[in-house]
């Protein structure tokens, strides 16, 4: 040590911070880094979860669409052409049964109209009139469409995906918000943090007294002016 001058306070209040103060600062730095970090982690994980369970949402706004879609279009133009096909088939078996039937009736005259062949023509004719019926019936409802309940019930739970959905989206906005808000808390916090361990670092460094000369520190019982 080179000319100090010992009635100072240089070795008590201007050195108050350590070497083990600032370490500690560097510390608490590194753990503010590490939280920081952990926050990023938390939030991205977050953001897909969230991605998951929008497009889960999303998915069930779609399955809904298409229950929906269906129902009002169950009957599609090949099939109603095909109802259509049946319809009339059976229009003209029943036509060709009322040919017979009357071809009968006209050959045997009025005597014999409780013969065999004569009741069996009426038994074919009538079951040609109802499957005529049948396939009109179900040509004519198809033209109508499905099941009106069937259609608000599919409504419904269309329109309670679709708010799902976008309760969801509000849900995700919010968490985002409050996710980005620690994170910019984490930054100022570590902001601060490096701040105090970058003063003590200094203030540590100058508790280092560097020699004017190379050489080798001794410690001399003899004091100037002795």
């Amino acid at each position: 040590i080179y000319q100090c001058d010992w009635s100072s306070d240089v070795c008590s209040s201007d050195l108050r911070v350590t070497e083990e103060e600032a370490e500690q600062d560097a510390m608490r730095l590194e753990d503010r880094k590490l939280q920081l970090r952990r926050e990023e982690l938390e939030h991205d994980l977050g953001v897909e979860e969230a991605q998951f369970g929008l497009k889960r949402r999303a998915i069930e706004v779609r399955q809904a669409e298409w229950e929906l879609r269906d129902l009002k279009q169950r009957s599609t133009q090949r099939q109603l052409k095909m109802m259509a096909l049946d319809a009339r088939i059976a229009k003209i078996q029943m036509d060709h049964a009322k040919v017979e039937l009357d071809a009968v009736r006209a050959f045997q005259g009025t005597t014999l109209e409780k013969s065999e062949e004569l009741r069996e023509k009426m038994t074919t004719y009538e079951r040609a009139v109802v499957a005529y019926q049948r396939a009109r019936a179900l040509l004519d409802a198809a033209h109508k469409g499905p099941n009106r309940r069937r259609i608000e019930v599919a409504e419904k739970r269309l329109k309670r995906a679709q708010q799902a959905y976008e309760l969801e989206k509000l849900q995700i906005a919010q968490k985002e918000r409050v996710a980005q808000a620690e994170i910019e808390i984490e930054k100022a916090n570590l902001g601060r943090a490096e701040t105090r361990a970058a003063r003590s670092a200094k203030k540590a460094a100058q508790l280092t007294i560097y020699a004017p000369m190379d050489g080798t520190v001794t410690f001399v019982d003899v004091w100037k002016g002795e």
